[in-house]
């Protein structure tokens, strides 16, 4: 049988966009693997001549999608900026509010950068042709590591798909409510209680899931991908939205008049530290976008900028937002997201919302797929392809747990703040501390001073691959920028840990402890 094969799909080209994500590299991967899998099947031939054909086919169009998906500095920063800034943005201006704005302010400033430090770890021990971080763990931790990271990121992704329906929810209830007004009619229920005696989000849940589990059956989603670059355009709105809000509650005085009733500490900070450790959350998909960065030198940089753009969105959003809302509201333990502090009769609201409902629409068939995929992976291996009973009873399960969720008007903000802090302080604080660690070790190991050696020749004896039936072209390659760049990483990767160090680890570890613990206690109201 044939060892080498492509999977016949033309890649698309990323210079095309300016603004992508980490998600769609891991689609475009995906489904690459989806086409191979087929391939391979038809070829015949035993188990094992299946599975390395298979592992040599990815490793070609790995280096297809390294060549021709590359990416400038500025696309990276972009790319990094857009995975990160998304539906969380609509709930953490009533987070703010209701955890005081200074606290909150330190605490987006203090895990913001824990979550920075501990991703340039990864980005740092990343290796030439590493696409995911399941193979940087796989290599350097061992393969228990490498299947907690893929268990907890399949996890992970499995509840944000939850969050997002629900989040579809919250802001497509308000436009059903503002055609109620048109009709001239108000009955329709309260969206945070249970009813069933009249139009509620229950009812509107169980309707909405019949479409979306649809949406969930998809096996191609590259007209979905495509679909969802409107979430640029979501967030610029929103950004318009929330700089009217706050001039609008200025100018009617809201402000002035409300002022004391802004709360700058409050010991009811869960929520907001929850939707933080979701917000800088990059980690599981950072080496989707590092390894297409056109000059690898340029990684640590590139994520330091992309961080820092992050940083400043967000802080304006939660600043602007929760001043813009201040006084709107008597009551805020009802508010989940910034258009519930709006009358159902103002259409702003309505059409921010709208663009939203197109943006959670396409990004939670996304998560779903790549859930999905990880699940089985875990279970039968790479290599296998999903059926077509383990695809429908995996999305019956999804569906109905989103169902659940939403019939049982649980808060989107305590799933986010159990989702960031349970999951992330696996993803964020455990498994970077675990590769530094494994890196302090290696300094006196010879056996890993040798692998690294070899790596290193190895890059100085690059050429790039010859591939099968290719008509990828690939450009002279810059030796000395390479070499310069491997030598430097090496060196960094065997730094000893200073006492100071040492000490800021503990103290992360404890702190993303802490945050886990806090959302579990905010359930039960302690």
């Amino acid at each position: 049988m044939s060892i080498l094969m492509r999977s016949g799909s033309k890649i698309p080209d990323k210079k095309k966009d300016l603004v992508t994500d980490g998600f769609e590299e891991v689609i475009l991967m995906e489904q690459e693997k989806q086409n191979i899998r087929k391939m391979v099947k038809s070829e015949g031939g035993t188990q094992e001549e299946r599975r390395k054909s298979f592992i040599q086919s990815i490793a070609i169009t790995k280096s297809e999608i390294a060549e021709t998906r590359k990416a400038t500095s500025i696309q990276t920063i972009f790319g990094i900026t857009n995975s990160m800034v998304g539906s969380v943005a609509l709930v953490l201006p009533p987070n703010i509010l209701k955890g005081g704005l200074i606290m909150s302010l330190i605490l987006m400033t203090l895990i913001g950068f824990i979550s920075y430090k501990t991703c340039t770890y990864i980005v740092l021990f990343q290796k030439k042709g590493e696409s995911d971080l399941s193979e940087v763990v796989e290599r350097i931790l061992g393969k228990k590591w490498c299947r907690l990271f893929c268990i907890t990121s399949s996890l992970l992704l499995f509840v944000a798909g939850i969050i997002y329906f629900m989040l579809i929810n919250s802001v497509l209830y308000p436009i059903t409510k503002y055609f109620f007004y048109l009709a001239g009619s108000s009955s329709y229920a309260n969206q945070t209680t249970i009813d069933f005696t009249q139009w509620s989000i229950q009812y509107q849940a169980i309707i909405l899931i019949v479409p979306y589990f649809v949406l969930f059956s998809l096996r191609n989603l590259s007209f979905i991908i495509k679909l969802g670059k409107i979430g640029v355009f979501a967030i610029f709105v929103y950004g318009l939205f929330i700089i009217e809000t706050f001039i609008e509650n200025i100018a009617s005085g809201n402000v002035s008049k409300y002022w004391d009733k802004m709360t700058y500490f409050s010991p009811n900070f869960a929520l907001v530290a929850g939707s933080f450790a979701l917000a800088f959350f990059i980690h599981n998909i950072i080496c989707q976008i590092m390894s297409n960065n056109e000059k690898q030198e340029n990684n640590q940089r590139d994520l330091g900028a992309g961080y820092m753009l992050v940083y400043i969105i967000y802080a304006l959003i939660g600043t602007l937002g929760s001043i813009g809302i201040l006084g709107r509201l008597d009551d805020l333990s009802n508010a989940n997201i910034i258009t519930d502090f709006y009358s159902s009769t103002d259409i702003l609201p309505v059409i921010v919302e709208f663009l939203f409902l197109i943006q959670l629409s396409t990004a939670i068939p996304v998560l779903n797929f790549i859930a999905r995929t990880q699940f089985y992976n875990l279970i039968q291996g790479d290599e296998e392809e999903i059926s077509g009973k383990q695809f429908f009873y995996y999305n019956l399960v999804f569906s109905i747990c989103c169902l659940t969720f939403q019939i049982l008007c649980v808060s989107p903000s305590i799933v986010i703040g159990l989702d960031g802090a349970l999951c992330g302080f696996i993803i964020i604080y455990m498994i970077p501390f675990a590769l530094r660690i494994k890196s302090q070790d290696a300094a006196n190991n010879s056996t890993v001073e040798e692998e690294e050696a070899v790596v290193f020749e190895e890059v100085q004896n690059y050429q790039p691959p010859q591939l099968v039936d290719s008509d990828i072209s690939y450009g002279s390659i810059d030796k000395s920028t390479q070499v310069k760049y491997a030598e430097s990483t090496k060196i960094q990767n065997h730094i000893p840990m200073s006492i100071f160090e040492k000490a800021a680890w503990v103290l992360a570890l404890i702190f993303g402890f802490s945050l886990g613990v806090i959302q579990i206690l905010n359930i039960f109201g302690i």
